[in-house]
């Protein structure tokens, strides 16, 4: 996998798990509030309907009318009023019960003066209610479903968003990544116009003052170095060049003169002897070269 796209799938993980992590504050907080708010609400309709019956002392069967009538009963909330010895005052629909009150919920609620809960997918308070001078148990249950509509649309609307932002963030990375690496690729580019005929050749530093540019820095005092050991190189394969070229044109002329005509004994002795030499001194140069490639 190249650089690139190692960044862009980086980039894009990052913004991806922050995003995660803000949409799940969200719809967590949102189900939070949302369960408090109804809690609230159900706490409201429970003593509104307990003022109603004690206080304004409306018949029972006028309030139990009035909440059968409602087009949306399942999810209207359900009030039932005891006292605290488990007597049933009043109940908005007895042969629903979605409660489903106990004396132990009845005990327990006395106890903590309040309690939440849910009862199946409905959410139920229990609170005691201290009305004049007497004290009464009020349960409220019902079904949030404008809640819990509002809960699914988030979570569906905040799903669409995260892979759409997904989708833009992984294009936006790519360009991001394409236009950080750019100055490496054009790096890559100018190398690669570098060869041994022309280590003269030098690619582009930039601004001075970024990595890729002390990379750039870095690779051409390499080039520096590698130029000048080529012409170290040159000069000295020149020189020995030079060097082989003496004792063998020595030598050379002097098989040559002595090849012409008779000689004498001992011009021939003389004639080998400078040979030889030549040849000795092109021995020791050839074993200097030896000994040099293996340094």
């Amino acid at each position: 996998m190249t650089i690139r796209n190692r960044l862009t799938f980086l980039f894009t993980g990052i913004i991806a798990a922050l995003l995660l992590a803000f949409a799940l504050v969200v719809y967590f907080s949102f189900s939070e509030n949302r369960e408090e708010e109804y809690y609230s609400s159900l706490r409201h309709t429970a003593i509104t309907k307990a003022n109603l019956v004690l206080d304004a002392k409306i018949a029972p069967s006028v309030l139990q009318l009035i909440y059968k009538q409602s087009p949306n009963t399942f999810f209207q909330e359900e009030v039932a009023i005891y006292d605290r010895s488990f007597h049933l005052l009043y109940h908005d629909a007895v042969e629903i019960d979605k409660v489903k009150e106990t004396r132990q919920m009845i005990d327990e609620i006395v106890a903590k003066k309040q309690i939440k809960f849910y009862q199946g997918d409905m959410q139920a308070v229990g609170i005691l209610y201290h009305h004049n001078h007497k004290d009464y148990v009020i349960t409220s249950a019902a079904n949030d479903q404008y809640g819990y509509a509002k809960r699914r649309n988030l979570k569906y609307t905040l799903l669409i968003a995260f892979f759409v932002a997904i989708i833009f963030i992984y294009i936006a990375g790519h360009i991001f990544s394409s236009k950080a690496l750019k100055p490496v690729s054009d790096m890559v580019d100018e190398m690669e116009e570098i060869t041994a005929t022309n280590l003269d050749l030098r690619i582009n530093e930039g601004n001075g003052k970024d990595e890729i540019a002390e990379l750039a820095v870095t690779f051409n005092a390499m080039l520096n170095r590698l130029e000048k050991s080529f012409d170290a190189q040159k000069e000295f394969v020149s020189n020995i060049s030079h060097e082989l070229r003496t004792p063998l044109t020595a030598m050379l002329t002097e098989l040559q003169v002595a090849a012409e005509k008779e000689r004498s004994n001992e011009y021939y002795r003389g004639a080998i002897h400078h040979a030889i030499s030549d040849a000795q001194k092109i021995v020791r140069l050839s074993n200097s070269l030896l000994d040099l490639a293996k340094a």
